[in-house]
């Protein structure tokens, strides 16, 4: 079936039809019983999953060049990242020094993430 879904057009990941579905890092498709909650979210989850959101809606928010450059960022500087998980976590950084020296050892104009 895995082999049908690029002909299909479709990427599966997600929860879909009562199933939790994901590709593993060799590409084979693994699903298994979606598995819902059974309590509600702590006051911290709330305020972590809102910090996200935050720090998505920023990325949303740059133009393609400047999702361009994280992504370029990345890959001058070897990291096991690609330039949106580079953006969130200097989004959940505290501190300005990291994105300082990613930015001038990758010699790239990098907009700065605001804290969340």
């Amino acid at each position: 079936m895995r082999d049908l879904l690029p002909l299909l057009g479709l990427e599966v990941n997600g929860d879909v039809a009562g199933l939790t579905v994901y590709t593993r890092r060799d590409g084979r498709l693994v699903a298994f019983p979606a598995s819902p909650p059974t309590k509600p979210a702590s006051d911290r989850q709330i305020v972590q999953r809102s910090r996200f959101r935050v720090a998505m809606a920023a990325w949303h928010a740059l133009d393609d060049q400047s999702r361009q450059a994280y992504t370029a960022a990345c890959d001058a500087l070897s990291l096991c990242l690609v330039g949106h998980n580079l953006w969130i976590a200097l989004s959940f950084q505290p501190d300005d020094q990291l994105w300082q020296t990613i930015r001038a050892q990758s010699a790239l104009d990098l907009v700065r993430p605001f804290h969340v």
